[in-house]
């Protein structure tokens, strides 16, 4: 019921429960404006902690980018990604693991939503940085680069990056 799960977002003071609540109405139930108030409710939350507690507005920012990239509101979702990453970048600069899962959604929207290929592969470069050398999702990384090689025309370079993503891929299995 629409009714019942909406007083549940505004209601809970929980985060953990919202974020998930987040996942089950975007990833499971199509609820895109549920995962929206999830999230807006999570950030309100977070609004009213210590700055040095605050970790979850960055998560929340970033959901909401998810959420908006899904409903195909682009102009929204980098928005919220460009919150989560000045939200990183304060506190720790590029040394935060998390800076690579913004910039690679960030590349995913200039890739595949805006056609901006060297934007999208500069952001690409970044979150390589803050991947270590065998971390398993270098391995999506690299995939998602020879996308942005394929769609300039760069078949070797798109191969060369397959390449990459493979021999993770197969020396994550061969532990």
């Amino acid at each position: 019921d629409s009714e019942y799960l909406t007083t549940l977002v505004n209601t809970s003071n929980d985060e953990g429960r919202l974020t998930r609540l987040v996942d089950l109405f975007r990833d499971c139930l199509g609820e895109y404006e549920l995962a929206i108030k999830a999230c807006e409710r999570l950030l309100e939350i977070c609004k009213a902690r210590p700055h040095e507690e605050n970790e979850v507005p960055g998560y929340a920012y970033n959901q909401l980018g998810v959420t908006y990239q899904r409903m195909e509101k682009y102009d929204k979702a980098l928005e919220c990604y460009e919150k989560y990453k000045e939200s990183l970048l304060s506190v720790s600069g590029y040394k935060d693991p998390q800076i690579a899962t913004v910039c690679n959604n960030l590349g995913l929207l200039y890739d595949q939503d805006f056609g901006k290929y060297d934007e999208a592969f500069e952001l690409y470069e970044k979150a390589q940085k803050s991947f270590g050398k065998k971390d398993p999702l270098l391995a999506l990384l690299y995939s998602n680069k020879s996308s942005v090689y394929q769609r300039r025309g760069d078949y070797d370079g798109a191969v060369k990056m397959c390449e990459k993503a493979r021999e993770i891929i197969v020396g994550q299995r061969g532990r």
